[in-house]
Order: structure tokens, then sequence, then C-alpha cells
């Protein structure tokens, strides 16, 4: 259940058993997001409920983006695993290639509680390079 008041500071986690190169943040009790850092890539697994929280994930990991291409995995298309996505772009906060299934930009406000700003101002997919796979789920 979705909490009436949105969270609005993201918390990294830890958990002893998990390797220190997956970094795991989260905001409230919305939506997890992962950032795996490899020798070539820095991966983001979903993007958080909002632009404002994703963002505080990219400062956290902006240490770990130097000469890795960062990559973007959505692993499905509701809007609190995509409304992030924005900001991995030229224009935004990251440049980023977005990996996802072709649902995505159609369903990226799929149900959305109110307080979202789906509806009337849909949340922007990125104009970054995209690539969406059928395969995917």
């Amino acid at each position: 259940m979705v909490s009436p008041h949105p969270p609005t500071h993201v918390q990294e986690l830890r958990h002893p058993e998990v390797d220190p190169r997956i970094r795991w943040f989260r905001a409230g009790e919305e939506v997890d997001t992962f950032a795996v850092v490899t020798s070539r890539f820095l991966i983001f697994v979903d993007t958080m409920a909002t632009p404002a929280l994703m963002r505080q994930v990219i400062e956290a990991v902006r240490p770990d983006v130097a000469g890795r291409t960062v990559l973007v995995l959505n692993t499905h298309a509701d809007w609190d695993h995509v409304y992030g996505n924005s900001l991995f772009n030229p224009e935004r906060d990251l440049p980023g290639l977005l990996i996802a299934s072709e649902a995505t930009p159609g369903t990226a406000c799929s149900p959305a509680p109110p307080r979202t700003a789906c509806g009337s101002s849909r949340p922007r997919i990125p104009a970054s390079p995209t690539s969406f796979w059928s395969a995917l789920t």
C-alpha cells in the first residue's frame, strides 16, 4: 500500500551478503532502485517513483560514473519503476541508455496514485538512446 505521504528522501541500504558493487536504495515503502557497478558499466535497475528521488540516487553514485557507460534497466513499466527515466539523457542529469520493453513508453503512467504527475502531465520518457525489446517482460 502506498503511503498518503510520499517519501522525500532516499536511503542507501547495505546487507553483509550482497556484493558492495551492488548499491541498494529505498525511498519509503515504494520501489527499490539498484546501481550495479562493473568495470565498464554503471547499471541502474529501475528509477524510483519521482525524478527528485532518482536524482538523490544519481548523486550518491556519481563517483562511480567516471569511465563507465550508464545503462538503465526497467524491470517493468509501472510508473513507480520508470518515473526517474527522464533524468537519463544528455540535457538532464546523466546521459544513459535505457533498456526496457516495448510497453514502457505507453504504460509509464499505469495505475498511479493521484499524488503523481501522471494524467495531465505524463512523465517524460527520456530522449536518450533507447532500446525496446519485445522479449523483455
